[in-house]
């Protein structure tokens, strides 16, 4: 049973039908019940992809009473008003099925489905079973079916590619941006002044029938850009509104011999380009949301990595003090009972302090690893040698120790975070001299240029790195000699990700001397050259 509110829907539905149906009905010429304007196909669909298939007894009854009050008996009337419901039916089933329903607007793909499944497909409903009633009821020769049926097809198909975007767009509750009122008023003039002198006789010429319809296309393009899917529906339908006006006037690029002619060429026109608009604002419209999305997601992204900093801040101080204690009362065991327990204890003693230093270490790196993104693009010129000398400073120690020995080339001035470069050098620095040989370690610093970027390099002849694992010694933990060398495997993990971050790239290079040759490159846009 239907309810009060939804019996006023259906009447509400069924009036506007028939008040449509008689206005597209005025414009049959090949036949009294086939017409080349039909908007009620879109009203129809649109009807029940906004409310459902339950609205199909008003358009049942309205395409019974148009047919009825125009040409035809009771029952040819009922059977054409049938395959008029049975196309808004499939039409809407289909849309639902393959197109998203209500939402088909919004991408391209399913816009052409909509075109596809609901224009062209099921319009041959509804021109189909239409014809053979005619033709069986003795209303139209069957020599005239085929004519009759193209115009039939044709009315329906651009009646539903016309209206029903325009209803079941419109129809949605979206807020308005009244920011861009001037902007569409503007459009709207536009539109206006080229859709008259397209189709209408405002023509500078003394002819009315050149073919200047491609003129109003930009303005078209300029709803569907700016205004979305419900501006582009509404464009396509006025520039439809002033070229039927004026084709039936006589003016314009598609007027013909024969008015019914004239206007299947003119609703071929309009179907096409509005399916076309439609769709570059369903482009337009994709564009939008995947950037919204991407920037919503850069906000998450930014939220949860100042989280995690701080988790990382919070969690190194929290950890290093339980490990501060540790190592302090193992040092104590160490001092007093050295030598007056066993040896298995000494050994572990010994093994807790060692493993207490490495978890401080680790601690402090993975700190370190974590705040290596915070600093911003810099645009101060860095000059690399400074750099260089900075970081060597900071291994003084070990280059006393080891006896090693630095040399370095030219190198540029990049646009590059002063303290990220010292912590490159420093870090490929480090592990020149602590993997090194027997003999006295040399690292060598240089730096060339290409046609896109600098590439500097670290040359040593320290022990060198198999070609298996030059890709594996950038992960955070890798490292090849375990507790050999002391280490928390972070050095090269942290190089890698402050060279990517500022667009560059990093590898190991192969050398036909002895030793390791670590690059980095950088690109020119963030350099400015040789000092």
């Amino acid at each position: 049973m239907y309810r009060p509110r939804r019996i006023l829907v259906l009447v509400i539905i069924g009036l506007v039908y028939i008040v449509m149906g008689k206005l597209g009905l005025r414009l049959a010429f090949l036949h009294a019940s086939a017409t080349p304007v039909w908007p009620p196909s879109g009203i129809a669909l649109a009807a029940m992809l906004t409310l459902g298939v339950w609205v199909w007894p008003s358009i049942l009854v309205g395409a019974f009473v148009v047919n009825l009050a125009t040409a035809g008996t009771v029952w040819t009337s009922f059977g054409i008003a049938v395959g008029n419901t049975l196309e808004a039916v499939v039409g809407s089933l289909l849309v639902n099925r393959f197109a998203r329903g209500q939402d088909a607007f919004y991408r391209t793909r399913d816009v052409f489905w909509f075109a596809l499944l609901a224009g062209m497909g099921s319009t041959i409903v509804s021109a189909t079973i239409g014809i053979v009633v005619l033709c069986v009821g003795h209303l139209a020769p069957w020599n005239a079916a085929g004519p009759i049926w193209l115009t039939w097809w044709l009315g329906d198909a651009v009646g539903v590619c016309l209206f029903a975007p325009l209803l079941v767009l419109w129809a949605r509750r979206e807020r308005m941006n009244w920011a861009r009122f001037s902007e569409g008023a503007l459009l709207v003039a536009c539109l206006l002044v080229l859709g008259f002198l397209a189709f209408g006789r405002w023509t500078p010429f003394r002819r009315t029938n050149y073919p200047l319809e491609f003129i109003v296309t930009p303005v078209l393009l300029w709803s569907a850009f700016r205004f979305g899917p419900r501006g582009a529906t509404a464009s396509s339908v006025l520039l439809a509104s002033i070229a039927l006006r004026s084709t039936l006037n006589g003016f314009g690029p598609f007027v013909v011999e024969s008015p019914n002619v004239s206007l299947l060429l003119l609703q071929a026109y309009v179907g096409v380009s509005s399916i076309m608009v439609l769709a570059v604002s369903a482009v337009v419209w994709e564009r939008e949301q995947a950037r919204k999305q991407f920037a919503n997601q850069a906000q998450e992204l930014a939220r949860s990595n100042a989280d995690l900093q701080q988790f990382a801040y919070v969690a190194s101080h929290d950890l290093k003090e339980p490990l501060r204690t540790t190592g302090n009362f193992a040092q104590l065991l160490a001092k007093r009972y050295r030598g007056r327990l066993d040896e298995d204890a000494d050994e572990f003693i010994s093994y807790i302090t060692s493993g207490v230093h490495r978890m401080t270490a680790l601690i402090d790196g993975l700190l370190l690893y974590s705040r290596a993104g915070d600093l911003e693009s810099s645009s101060a010129k860095v000059d690399g040698a400074r750099a260089l000398e900075e970081a060597l400073a900071n291994l003084v120690a070990t280059i006393r120790e080891s006896g090693a020995l630095i040399t370095h080339d030219r190198l540029p001035v990049l646009s590059m975070n002063e303290s990220q470069l010292v912590m490159v050098f420093q870090n490929l620095v480090g592990n020149a001299i602590k993997y090194r040989a027997e003999k006295t370690p040399r690292v060598h610093v240089s730096a060339t240029q290409n046609a896109s970027e600098w590439v500097l390099s670290v040359s040593d002849n320290g022990i060198g790195i198999e070609d298996r694992y030059r890709e594996q010694v950038f992960g955070l933990f890798k490292r090849l000699h375990g507790s050999e060398v002391p280490g928390a495997g972070i050095g090269l993990a942290l190089c890698k990700k402050i060279i990517e971050r500022r667009g560059g790239r990093i590898w190991i290079e192969s050398s036909p001397e002895p030793g390791t040759r670590f690059c980095f490159a950088v690109p020119k846009d963030f350099s400015t050259g040789t000092p």
